[in-house]
């Protein structure tokens, strides 16, 4: 059966069973002693990988390497390389006590990346005759070319500021990563962010976080998913058709004994902007910068405010949202 993530297999098979049976699959898991046997002692594990490009076809001779994982931590991973052949396809064969990643990649191509965890396979028994169930499923992993990537601006992860201010607008530079002054160093309002705080530390309270584009016309910004399993984690343009909305709100509340909630843009989600940008006498769009922003997005902690990286094309009318640094980042990963 080929899938595209073990993430995916995961949920449809969660998703297709009926709460019963679910709960059935559960326990029989939970006596089935052949995982954490092979949790001790180590199993076989089987991987087949078919590498296609974004249009299907079967990408040759890109490297593969497989990590299994025997234990001891750092020192206990051990590696198994291989290419794949005319038809894109690559099989890795490995002793593994709980789970292995995977590592793909080749010249011109964003690596991929994900990982196999054999010791939560819904898969009773989970190891036959010594080798990890499902023994030599394939997988479909998909390399993004590299298009045309370029110098961006902005930084890779966002200070946290500490702030007293509360329900007043603040500029923020996404070039900088930054408030404006006088609690931070930016040099342009990029976007307008505002916090207000409900209840008292360290019992139960909540902090909002607005965030609005409503300081320039046309300016905005729209949500994504990521391709987590890409080094390319974005789309390679902005799409100046999208509706760029203006305003967000995001939250976490927390109250004691329970576990705080969160609604917030998340670590598999990102945001492609548009700002500083100009209009003609009649009010028509004439330039703009554009960009992303990777989440987590973080601010719950009621001290600041962070971002996990932005990056902003300074070209105005630019929609080019590929890095420079993604390429350069991914040929020091790949071993």
């Amino acid at each position: 059966m080929k899938v595209l993530f073990v993430l995916a297999s995961v949920i449809l098979a969660i998703t297709s069973r009926s709460a019963g049976d679910d709960l059935l699959a559960m326990r029989a898991i939970a006596d089935d002693q052949t995982r954490w046997v092979a949790h001790s002692k180590g199993a076989e594990a089987k991987e087949c990988f078919q590498v296609v490009d974004p249009e299907g076809g079967p990408v040759v001779d890109a490297k593969v390497r497989c990590t299994f994982w025997l234990g001891g931590g750092h020192s206990g991973w051990r590696d198994v390389c291989g290419v794949t052949d005319t038809n894109g396809l690559c099989a890795i064969i490995g002793m593994s006590r709980a789970n292995l990643e995977y590592f793909v990649a080749k010249d011109g191509y964003y690596q991929s990346h994900g990982k196999v965890d054999y010791i939560n396979t819904r898969s009773v028994p989970a190891v036959v005759d010594g080798k990890w169930q499902p023994y030599g499923e394939t997988r479909m992993v998909v390399l993004k070319r590299i298009l045309h990537p370029q110098e961006m601006l902005g930084p890779k992860r966002t200070p946290q500021r500490k702030r007293s201010i509360y329900d007043k607008w603040l500029g923020f530079d996404l070039e900088k990563g930054d408030f404006l002054p006088p609690i931070g160093n930016g040099c342009c309002s990029d976007m307008l962010v505002r916090f207000h705080l409900k209840g008292q530390m360290p019992n139960d309270w909540s902090v909002a976080m607005d965030v609005s584009f409503t300081n320039h016309p046309y300016a905005g910004a729209y949500r994504l998913k990521k391709d987590v399993w890409s080094d390319m984690k974005s789309v390679y343009c902005a799409d100046t058709n999208a509706v760029y909305a203006t305003d967000f709100s995001f939250a976490y509340h927390h109250e004691k004994g329970i576990h705080p909630f969160s609604e917030k843009l998340g670590k598999d989600e990102y945001m492609v902007f548009r700002t500083r940008t100009k209009v003609d006498g009649e009010g028509r769009l004439i330039s703009a910068r554009y960009g992303k922003l990777y989440g987590p997005w973080d601010f719950e902690d009621a001290g600041g405010t962070r971002i996990y990286s932005v990056f902003l094309n300074v070209r105005d009318g630019d929609v080019n949202l590929e890095d420079i640094r993604t390429v350069e980042a991914a040929k020091k990963n790949f071993r």
